[in-house]
């Protein structure tokens, strides 16, 4: 059994009433204890996973080890991993448990059996994990124009002002930043 009262405010469950919550958690999700320092997944590493942190703190590292490793501080609750619980694609990624924290961890094959059985569930939740990634696609895209813009010696418009990133933003902000920055240094000469 697990603690409503930890993951309601984590943004996958808005529209979920406690007891959606619970189905769904009891059906497909397992808790993850980490101490600080613990690797929860590697940079690169395929996963399946969506990762869902109550509260805590986790590090998102960035070219983990290299000469431009960059490392962003993710707190709870939030939810991290999502791309590859929804593409299976390697992760863009390390994540390192920067506290002793408990995270609920989300299978893929499980949670899309459970979204089928349960339909008005299921729609909540890919619901929710588009809005996710849609305020994300938004960031990558006032980032990416932000860097043509500086690569051009071009201010940006008043029309057009850059959106501000929160606290719950910032990992989206510092991924799509460095992803966007490859993507530029690709098309523009």
């Amino acid at each position: 059994m697990f603690d409503i009262g930890e993951v309601q405010e984590i943004r996958l469950f808005r529209g979920l009433d406690p007891f959606q919550m619970a189905a769904l958690l009891d059906g497909c999700a397992r808790k993850v204890r980490y101490l600080a320092g613990e690797e929860i997944f590697a940079e690169g590493s395929l996963g399946t996973e969506v990762y869902l942190l109550p509260r805590g703190r986790v590090k998102i590292l960035l070219d983990q080890g290299g000469a431009d490793q960059q490392e962003i501080l993710v707190r709870g609750p939030e939810v991290f991993g999502e791309m590859a619980f929804l593409d299976q694609s390697p992760r863009s990624a390390a994540a390192i448990a920067a506290d002793d924290l408990e995270v609920y961890v989300l299978d893929r094959e499980p949670a899309q059996a459970f979204m089928t059985a349960r339909p008005e569930i299921g729609l909540t939740v890919m619901r929710n994990l588009t809005a996710i990634l849609a305020r994300k696609l938004r960031q990558t895209n006032a980032i990416l124009l932000q860097e043509v813009r500086r690569l051009h010696h071009r201010p940006p418009t008043p029309t057009q002002p850059l959106p501000e990133a929160g606290l719950e933003d910032s990992i989206d902000t510092f991924v799509r930043r460095r992803n966007s920055q490859r993507m530029v240094r690709s098309i523009v000469p």
